[in-house]
């Protein structure tokens, strides 16, 4: 279980204090809703999905898998360009623990604190800074497998071409909103009175 939240010393710990004051809530609401634990396993196994999946099709090259991947990739691209850089399910549980959560108010995913293996939580540890680093290597691994798959379709090279461009063209808008609202994020931080400490 994850021990109360410290309090604020300077604005540079103000995310971890955010962030933790989420998991500690997050945690007791997944042992009072057991369901939500079903939420956690989901978001783990799509994860793997869109990792693994591109990467068997290598050895089992399968024309309506890969563009089914393709469809899949476009999807969670588009819903993360319409939710402000998240992810549904994270933000399901944010609003859950927190009814005036946002789109974009920060980045945290709840159920990424909880070991599926080790049946434990763990607190949040890292910097803004890392944070956003980690996203964006995630995009780019994203981005690196959609191209490969991409380019083992039978589509036209133009088709190609076009699919390329408009994903990459999503991903960057996304990575332009995420950086955008982790500034916003940085800035209320400041502010102990700001509404996104008040849960």
């Amino acid at each position: 279980m994850i021990s109360g939240v410290n309090k604020i010393n300077n604005h540079k710990d103000n995310v971890k204090f955010l962030y933790n004051k989420y998991l500690v809530k997050g945690e007791r609401l997944f042992n009072e809703k057991k369901y939500m634990y079903l939420l956690a396993y989901l978001h783990f196994f799509s994860n793997i999905f869109f990792i693994i999946f591109p990467i068997i099709l290598l050895f089992f090259n399968n024309n309506f898998l890969n563009k089914l991947y393709l469809i899949l990739s476009f999807i969670l691209i588009i819903q993360w360009f319409l939710l402000e850089g998240e992810c549904y399910l994270s933000y399901v549980q944010k609003k859950m623990v927190n009814i005036n959560y946002k789109y974009g108010d920060n980045y945290l995913n709840i159920d990424g604190y909880y070991s599926l293996f080790l049946n434990k939580w763990f607190k949040y540890n890292k910097t803004h800074e890392e944070s956003l680093y980690f996203m964006e290597k995630i995009m780019t691994i994203l981005t690196l497998l959609f191209s490969i798959t991409l380019l083992r379709t039978n589509l036209q090279l133009l088709d190609k071409i076009f699919l390329f461009v408009v994903f990459v063209l999503l991903n960057f808008m996304c990575h332009k909103k995420i950086k955008k609202n982790m500034l916003h994020l940085e800035h209320n931080l400041k502010d102990l009175n700001h509404r996104i400490y008040l849960f």
